[in-house]
């Protein structure tokens, strides 16, 4: 009875695995994987970033 335990937890593990795995690859967002241009835009949220928005201001109001 104890090995069956075990062998079950160890494929409950291995199942998750393969899931998460599945995620990872298919939808990487849903488990908090992010691309290169996610992190830049982050950071440039960031208080005390050194983002451009006045010249952001300045070309919008010239159009």
């Amino acid at each position: 009875m104890n090995l069956a335990i075990i062998v079950g937890a160890f494929l409950v593990f291995i199942g998750a695995m393969v899931v998460y795995a599945f995620l990872m690859v298919y939808f990487p967002k849903w488990v908090g994987i992010t691309g290169k241009s996610a992190f830049e835009t982050i950071e440039g949220h960031k208080e005390g970033s050194q983002n451009n928005d006045k010249a952001l201001a300045n070309f919008v109001d010239e159009k």
